[in-house]
């Protein structure tokens, strides 16, 4: 189970940095960040940019995940939707390009894929961005179920030559082999992040800040009223923006929310509330669209070292006793991310099972789900408090770092005061830098976190 929390007043991401002290209150100019839509479709009139690849693919009334129409699929190998040649798009000036959609499927057999697609120009070749497999519930892939999901390709230039093209072009392609199988695909939206250039950061540092989340500027620039959806906190570091999965969908109207006042302030700083309970939410979920009070972004989680100040409200003490409570979580590996990964940061005993009495955790990766019977040397990476006798109810600031500058693992500190006391799996320990991230949840399972 997963636990409801409140984050406050800043995380930030290092990429490779090292910090000792944290300046609460930093006012600066900063060039502003760049994010930008490029298109979005729900193809309830037409398929605007998109176009058909046959009889096989087409417009349908049946299942739209919203209005009236989505794109279905049909029975065939290598049935495509594309982006018009005259359409192509200008992704030239972007650091990140991410392609988000919402997905489902009807009886298609396990296994069968559903392909995002990328090239420069109509005639380059198509490079595979990400591979999204039907999976069930006994083996979960990408999509499992009949219900919509809400899915991500993510692109960085540094892995595309350096750059994008003024031509880009991108499709989706499908592999069903059977009659009376569908996939439906609506909502396609493409945005492009160009990265910031910032003058000044946390402790002064700039050089390799990956994601600075600052709930007094939550919108980039200040603050927002109090009490109101934060369906979007803007990233004054590079860009790294984490945002709700569906800001747009009037059901998941469980949002975190924006405190300004004297009550929720933490010395005397606005902060970013999340609204969930450990007792009932932090179930499995695949399709991101659960109605928890969530927030993702799509790059800027590195494992060098990051400070996250935080404080929980549900439970109210933190100790072994308390439910599992995912806190800042991210996708270590970009092959299965529909694995039951456990990186980055939590609270409980329950947070991850390569541990057992924790309190609070860092860990990296999944682990073998024999858990503490797994010898110590074989379970994933992780570092944590541990033990019985230990609360915490206070305000903290949180931070993990490389343990040197040829790191073998991490170190967990809390008010700069050194806490871990077991670490386990170092031989699986690695750096990783730009991953997705998660606030409130983790890669599948749903929001915990309640302030």
């Amino acid at each position: 189970m997963k636990k409801n929390t409140l984050l406050k007043t800043y995380l930030f991401n290092f990429d490779g940095l090292k910090i000792h002290t944290i300046c609460l209150l930093l006012l600066f100019s900063i060039t502003s960040f760049s994010q930008t839509v490029l298109s979005s479709e729900n193809f309830n009139t037409n398929y605007g940019i998109w176009v058909s690849g046959g009889g096989n693919v087409t417009r349908s009334t049946t299942s739209p995940y919203e209005g009236s129409n989505s794109v279905r699929f049909d029975n065939g190998t290598n049935q495509t939707l594309t982006i018009n040649a005259s359409s192509l798009i200008d992704a030239s000036i972007y650091d990140k390009i991410d392609v988000k959609f919402f997905v489902k499927h009807t009886s298609v057999s396990a296994g069968r894929t559903i392909l995002l697609q990328y090239r420069s120009n109509t005639s380059s070749s198509w490079q595979t961005v990400r591979t999204y497999t039907i999976g069930t519930s006994g083996s979960p892939k990408d999509i499992n179920g009949v219900n919509y999901h809400a899915l991500y390709g993510t692109l960085f230039s540094s892995d595309y030559g350096g750059s994008f093209s003024a031509t880009s072009q991108f499709q989706f392609i499908t592999n069903i082999s059977t009659n009376d199988q569908f996939i439906y695909v609506d909502n396609i939206s493409i945005s492009g992040t160009t990265f910031n250039t910032i003058s000044n950061g946390p402790g002064g540092i700039t050089n390799g800040l990956d994601t600075w989340l600052k709930a007094d500027m939550v919108t980039g620039t200040g603050i927002q009223a109090d009490n109101t959806n934060v369906d979007s906190w803007q990233d004054v570091g590079k860009g790294n923006d984490a945002n709700v999965i569906d800001a747009t969908n009037a059901s998941l109207n469980n949002r975190p929310k924006y405190k300004n006042n004297s009550t929720n302030n933490i010395n005397f700083n606005p902060v970013v509330s999340f609204n969930n309970n450990p007792a009932t939410d932090g179930n499995l979920d695949y399709t991101g669209l659960s109605n928890r009070s969530e927030l993702n972004g799509t790059g800027g989680f590195s494992s060098f070292e990051q400070f996250i100040v935080v404080m929980n409200d549900t439970p109210a003490i933190i100790n072994t006793a308390a439910g599992s409570v995912d806190l800042f979580c991210a996708q270590s590996t970009t092959t299965n991310p529909y694995d039951k990964d456990g990186t980055g940061f939590g609270f409980g005993a329950l947070f991850t099972v390569r541990f057992d009495n924790e309190v609070i955790s860092y860990c990296h990766g999944s682990t073998n789900t024999n858990g503490t019977a797994t010898p110590v040397a074989e379970r994933g990476y992780g570092i944590n408090q541990n033990g019985t006798g230990i609360n915490y109810s206070q305000i903290g600031i949180l931070s993990s770092r490389n343990n040197s500058a040829t790191p073998t693992g991490n170190e967990l500190f809390l008010n700069a005061n050194k806490i871990d006391n077991q670490e386990v799996g170092v031989p699986q320990f690695a750096n990783f830098t730009n991953r997705r991230y998660w606030l409130g949840r983790s890669q599948v399972y749903n929001g915990s976190f309640k302030l």
